[in-house]
This record gives structure tokens, C-alpha cells and sequence, in this order.
């Protein structure tokens, strides 16, 4: 089983290969189910009217990572 580190890392390099633009990029939960890591993500709205930054709206995203090989399975919507 990879280290709930490692998970988070292949979570963040997956989420900025798919959604490039995501910038200030928070960790929200981390979960095992199972046989996967459940990593949720957020970061500012961009569709937002407010200023970037921490403070804005922000969108959720849950990445499931396999728990034994670390390989990248699913990017989801999370809501809030």
C-alpha cells in the first residue's frame, strides 16, 4: 500500500495535468476506502467575480487513487 503522502502528491500532479489553471490548490480530506485513497482538492472558482485567491469560492475535486499501485483511477465533482 502506498503512504497517504504519496497518494496526496499523485493526486495534486493529476489534478494539475487535467485542470492546468488550478492555482492555489488546497488538500481538503484524505480517505481510505478500501483499496483507494479518496483525496478531495479544492481550488478558487475562476468563474467567480471575486479576486482569486483563498478566499474566493472555491471548486472540489475527489481523486481516487489505487491504494496498492497508486495509480490515478478517477477525477470527480465534489460539491461543497
Amino acid at each position: 500500500m502506498i503512504p497517504i503522502n504519496e497518494a496526496v502528491t499523485i493526486a495534486q500532479s493529476n489534478l494539475q495535468k487535467l485542470i492546468p489553471q488550478a492555482q492555489y490548490v488546497l488538500l481538503e480530506e484524505v480517505e481510505l476506502n478500501e483499496n483507494e485513497w479518496n483525496i478531495t482538492l479544492s481550488f478558487p472558482d475562476s468563474t467567480s467575480f471575486m479576486p482569486t485567491g483563498f478566499n474566493s469560492p472555491r471548486k472540489y475535486k475527489l481523486l481516487i487513487i489505487d491504494a496498492g499501485s497508486g495509480v490515478f483511477k478517477a477525477m470527480k465533482i465534489r460539491n461543497a
